[in-house]
């Protein structure tokens, strides 16, 4: 079988882990194991990893440089720029489909892959499946015309998959489909990486992800603030980069936070692998989320999360009792919880080692393409 990868976001490298598109790279690898599997992806610039394994026509479009998950959503910039991708992707999606032989296209994402699926099957009748990965249906559906085309997509889509319970929820709600659980993770191989040497006379907590509103580093640092009312001897490592960093830099500066809290940028995933390996606690800050990657890559190493109330968060976390949920947008409940970690000293991850081993069995690449195979033999 020939599959095709529809995606918006794909590494240049197999070492890039910033973006979200590592997870894809890891799935078509997977896959690739039981199909001929090629991916399909707008350049947004960058120097590429010639992939041998699964090969990627990155398709010009001629537009911008920034990757389309960062473009500013009120901008008539963006809403030109979109329909020229849209436009381009389709008629490149054709020619790419036609080319490689496809007999199935997976979308990842709803916008815009769905929308370039949809436009194969109608020219080609090629079928295709859609994974809807939480950004493009929290982000893009509250506007009527994105939410017109994404309920077009999804009701058109041979099946429907979704990393979450509550994304399932959402999309069936649009669609009046049926959609799927099927996971969205990295292969987090952590085995050889030593741990980064810290300050083991202090309690260490971690967050990585990109410094951007959605992901709430700020509402971190505002609870960093009311932890340190209380106590001092604590550190909070930020891995990532983003539009908000130099904001984020001026507020440690002047609440005098900066033997609290380190800036390290975007990090490899050896790096991480090895803060995780170190760090006592996790924590998840996201305005909006379906279900973490981080939070799923940190259980492989046994290390427990404080996490706000979003997405599946909750019902991961109660069910493998992996750490604390805190409310969303508060630094108050999230400080107080940082509070309760670090008296609970190394007996946090102790008493949720087990869950966390858990957690990371049942939720691996291998079940994810068994997954999505059984569905495809289905059809």
């Amino acid at each position: 079988m020939r599959i095709g990868i529809l995606t918006h976001n794909y590494p240049i490298n197999s070492k890039e882990r910033k973006d979200a598109g590592i997870f894809v790279y890891d799935f078509a690898n997977e896959l690739a194991k039981y199909a001929e599997v090629f991916v399909f992806c707008p350049d947004f610039g960058g120097k590429k990893e010639d992939y041998k394994n699964v090969p990627v026509t990155w398709f010009d479009w001629g537009g911008s440089k920034t990757k389309f998950g960062n473009w500013p959503v009120f901008s008539p910039f963006s809403i030109f720029n979109f329909f020229k991708l849209l436009f381009i992707g389709s008629a490149k999606a054709e020619e790419f489909v036609k080319k490689n032989e496809i007999d199935i296209c997976l979308a990842a994402w709803v916008i815009p892959s769905a929308l370039f699926a949809l436009w194969v099957k109608v020219k080609l009748g090629v079928p295709y499946f859609i994974w809807i990965l939480g950004s493009d249906v929290n982000k893009y559906v509250k506007f009527p015309i994105l939410r017109q085309l994404a309920k077009i997509s999804l009701r058109k889509a041979d099946r429907r998959f979704a990393n979450s319970y509550w994304l399932i929820d959402i999309v069936e709600k649009i669609s009046g489909k049926k959609c799927d659980y099927m996971d969205a993770i990295t292969n987090f191989n952590v085995e050889e990486v030593k741990p980064r040497e810290l300050n083991r006379n202090i309690f260490n907590f971690l967050f990585v992800a990109r410094l951007e509103k959605v992901k709430g580093p700020d509402v971190l640092i505002d609870a960093c603030i009311e932890l340190k009312k209380v106590i001092s001897d604590f550190m909070v490592h930020i891995l990532g980069d983003g539009s908000m960093r130099n904001m984020l830099g001026k507020i440690v500066e002047k609440n005098r936070l900066e033997q609290n809290i380190h800036f390290y940028g975007n990090a490899s995933k050896d790096d991480v692998a090895s803060f995780m390996k170190a760090a006592d606690c996790l924590i998840v800050a996201s305005r909006t989320e379906s279900i973490p990657l981080v939070m799923v890559e940190s259980a492989r190493v046994g290390l427990a999360v404080i996490s706000t109330d979003v997405g599946d968060c909750r019902r991961v976390i109660s069910k493998y009792n992996i750490g604390y949920v805190v409310k969303n947008e508060d630094p108050i409940d999230m400080s107080e919880a940082m509070l309760r970690v670090v008296e609970e000293g190394k007996s946090f991850k102790e008493k949720r080692y087990k869950g966390l081993m858990q957690l990371s069995k049942d939720r691996s690449q291998k079940v994810a393409v068994e997954t999505f195979l059984s569905k495809v033999n289905e059809k």
